[in-house]
């Protein structure tokens, strides 16, 4: 993803209390830990997903071409990787 594109980030902790949890699947799929594709989120917006089962943060962005959603497991390494970008504070 080209880090330039990003027009607003968010640090969601434990999104899955918050409106940022993905609620149903729009279209994507979901198998033995990983969920992928298009979901409507709990505060009623459409986001692209990319979670695993065991992840407990997120991180949200909105881009020209809509929203996504990531929560990987290795997630504080991937958190890294947005502040060097300068995605995140």
């Amino acid at each position: 993803m080209d880090w330039a594109q990003v027009q607003e980030a968010r640090l969601v902790r434990g999104y899955r209390s918050t409106g940022f949890c993905p609620r149903l699947r729009t279209r994507g799929t979901a198998y033995a830990g990983l969920r992928s594709g298009y979901f409507r989120l709990a505060n009623g917006r459409e986001a692209r997903v990319f979670l695993q089962d065991r992840s407990v943060d997120a991180v949200w962005l909105r881009t020209p071409k809509g929203e996504l959603l990531y929560a990987p497991d290795a997630f504080e390494p991937f958190l890294a990787q947005l502040r060097e970008g300068g995605v995140l504070p």
